[in-house]
């Protein structure tokens, strides 16, 4: 991917606090404990604010950037946000089209921007950085860049209310009527604000607005942000249930987005907001809900209550204190939802109650198989289910959940990416995906779960899932230029798996390279052990089919076991198909690999794989991989591998398991079986039967103990669904 750079004249601003911190280091291996000692005030929102002239008419960009993320506003209105994550050393500015926002004379620029200081999977923050960085061009001349004559302000209105998820984010109490409220407004008064008017003489440099201050300390490299911005998209409600104590509001369907709404009441009325992607019909039986009421009475024993107390660990409740005028609701983090539970004052009814949706910009440019459908009607509904999915889950990253983390994942990213690719042919989400988990490379050459976040977790397999991705995407989109691009780096990754942990790449050099397999030595026959990283298999746990090996997270696997070799020989199978797709040498001979492959954990008599080289236990998991990537030799195999499909059902594996079922069974052509499995009653039709508008996190809600209901893993189906 080609990556644009620019050299800003403007530099980065920030808040007094900020401006002589030093920046932390959060990154370190996962098993390498480190406190990380942060200086900098968390939920940080600060505002910045400029007057600017044009003396004539042109094409105007602005050319903009901030940590962790911004929201920019041009007379008054808004116009986008971002950028999207990205590490320091490679992070991203937008560039947008602002001609339409401005005019000859005066203009203003406002922008919201926001620290917040966790140390999660969302961004790379808890690290003491905080800036803002911008340009605006006319006609190609800077006309305006960030300097200390901008203003700052923090913004009085927004208090946490703790944090939700894996401390994904703050929970909002939104106060109105502060004396920040309208700052992006053209006409505004940095005084505080009475009978909502707005004071157009008195001086700016008060004590609510100071002057910005330069960062001394950014080390910032800056590129232009390769995916587009984010879309927005007004949805109404699709029913409002009124009651004594307020209304209950159901959108219709899991979003990603922002709740809107506007009141008058009281000054210091506080509205209670309770957001959930489901209905709790029966308060009775509700054990995961608390259902006492504080001294503002809100939380109260209503029919068709909202589960606020989500199933994926995210309590989604916050409060909006109302001013005695009339009162816009503001939230800046978003959430992912369907319902809202707003509790009332006595008096007070919301207005123009909508919820502002975000997602990445999605045109479906593929169809499923019409003659499948007809065949298969049902087909039809598991489709419908995984293109809404990916239409409003996919956001500046590809995440597994919407709520819970917010992590761009790059083990579930790689199938969830390849379905967006196919539904649309935008290759820019995929690739983004790709590209910021290679650049983890720098924490560990073996990369990293989790990309461009301070949260530091290795699953193992996962960046070896990502050469069966890379393959596949290049046979959907003939994009030979992109892997010869990431070549080099992909061969990278593969020497850190067989030099860290192969003893025969340690001792020997490659033994997989026309080396002799030693006949009583698995340690050196070239397969993967002493891991320290996490072997996850497959999750959640109990659908590993007692996969018999000690692979808790947290501590080095000692064992040579199936799963994670099956990962590494399929990633050599994918990386020699790639160099040959580029006319290079093979990385490796990987015929000597499979026949340690085979000697490790074939069971001659049973003609299937074993989980480990200390066990004879047989599990679906373990053979699931060997019929993807094709590591047996002969027809007997392949049949018993599919009986133990059909014996132990698609359904007893899950998130890890399922695709590789459906893409072995389409390799060998057994493409009837495959709809059989995308058709099994407890499968994708499960999840709609339990009234899944966007795919779960399993097959159903009580599958996982804290299920996400927008999780984008399980939209994969639809690869298996076009022709």
């Amino acid at each position: 991917m080609s990556q644009v750079t620019r050299e800003f004249t403007g530099k980065w601003i920030t808040a007094e606090e900020f401006c002589d911190l030093e920046p932390v280091n959060v990154f370190h291996r996962q098993l390498d404990k480190k406190e990380i000692i942060s200086k900098a005030p968390m939920n940080s929102h600060i505002l910045f604010r400029k007057s600017f002239n044009l003396d004539k008419f042109g094409k105007v960009y602005i050319y903009i950037s901030a940590d962790d993320y911004y929201k920019l506003y041009i007379n008054g209105h808004f116009v986008c946000q971002g950028p999207a994550p990205g590490y320091p050393f490679h992070y991203y500015y937008n560039k947008a089209d602002i001609t339409g926002y401005v005019h000859k004379g005066e203009n203003t620029i406002a922008v919201h921007t926001y620290y917040q200081g966790l140390i999660n999977r969302v961004w790379v923050s808890g690290d003491d950085r905080h800036g803002l960085i911008l340009d605006i061009e006319q006609d190609g001349k800077v006309i305006l860049s960030s300097d200390e004559s901008f203003l700052y302000s923090y913004h009085s209105g927004f208090e946490a209310m703790g944090t939700c998820g894996y401390e994904t984010q703050f929970l909002e109490r939104y106060t109105s009527g502060t004396v920040n409220e309208g700052f992006e407004k053209c006409i505004y008064c940095t005084d505080a604000m009475q009978d909502d008017k707005y004071c157009v003489t008195c001086d700016e440099k008060n004590s609510v607005w100071k002057t910005s201050k330069f960062r001394r300390y950014a080390d910032y490299q800056l590129y232009e942000q390769p995916t587009k911005m984010l879309e927005f998209e007004r949805i109404e409600p699709l029913e409002l249930k009124w009651d004594d104590d307020g209304v209950t509001i159901d959108f219709g369907s899991n979003y990603v987005g922002y709740f809107c709404a506007e009141a008058c009441g009281n000054k210091g009325d506080v509205i209670e907001l309770l957001y959930g992607q489901e209905l709790k019909e029966d308060r009775r039986d509700c054990d995961d809900c608390d259902n006492s009421a504080d001294s503002a009475g809100y939380i109260r024993n209503n029919q068709n209550t909202v589960r606020w107390q989500m199933r994926a660990n995210c309590n989604y409740r916050e409060k909006w204190v109302l001013s005695g005028n009339h009162d816009t609701l503001n939230q800046f983090d978003y959430k992912s939802f369907r319902y809202v539970r707003i509790n009332l004052p006595k008096g007070v009814k919301p207005e123009d109650v909508y919820l502002n949706a975000r997602h990445y910009p999605f045109e479906l440019a593929a169809k499923p198989d019409t003659e499948l459908i007809k065949q298969y009607p049902k087909l039809q509904e598991i489709w419908d289910l995984c293109v809404n999915t990916l239409k409003y889950g996919v956001q500046e990253v590809i995440q597994d959940c919407m709520e819970r983390e917010k992590g761009n994942y790059l083990g579930d990213g790689c199938y969830t990416a390849l379905a967006y690719t196919m539904l649309t042919g935008d290759t820019m989400v995929f690739k983004k995906l790709i590209d910021d988990s290679l650049r983890s490379g720098f924490i560990n050459k073996g990369l990293m779960t989790c990309a461009a976040c301070s949260f530091m977790q290795e699953i193992a397999e996962y960046p070896l899932m990502m050469y069966y991705a890379l393959y596949t995407y290049y046979e959907m989109t003939g994009d030979l230029g992109y892997l010869e691009e990431k070549y080099e780096q992909l061969v990278e990754v593969l020497d850190y798996y067989r030099d860290t942990y192969s003893i025969a790449g340690r001792n020997r050099g490659d033994i997989t390279d026309k080396s002799s397999v030693p006949e009583n030595n698995i340690a050196g026959s070239g397969l993967l052990s002493n891991l320290d990283k996490w072997c996850v298999v497959e999750w959640p746990a109990n659908y590993r089919d007692g996969y018999d090996v000690d692979i808790t997270e947290g501590k080095v696997c000692t064992e040579t076991h199936n799963v994670i070799n099956a990962h590494y020989l399929g990633a050599i199978k994918y990386m020699n198909k790639i160099s040959e797709a580029l006319g290079k040498p093979l990385y490796c001979d990987e015929k000597n690999l499979l026949y340690a492959f085979l000697k490790a954990f074939y069971n001659e008599e049973k003609k299937l794989f074993k989980d480990s080289v200390n066990s004879e236990h047989v599990s679906l998991i373990s053979n699931v991989f060997p019929l993807m990537y094709g590591l047996y030799e002969t027809k007997e195999t392949e049949e018993a591998i599919v009986e133990l499909i059909e014996e132990r059902g698609f359904t007893s594996v899950m998130l890890f398991g399922a695709y590789p079922i459906l893409a072995g069974l389409k390799r060998i052509g057994r493409k009837d079986l495959m709809y059989k499995c995308l058709l099994d009653d407890e499968a994708w039709l499960r999840m709609l039967r339990e009234g899944a508008t966007t795919t779960f996190e399993g097959w159903g809600k009580d599958c996982k103990w804290n299920t996400s209901l927008f999780h984008l893993t399980l939209s994969y189906a639809v690869i298996f669904l076009t022709k």
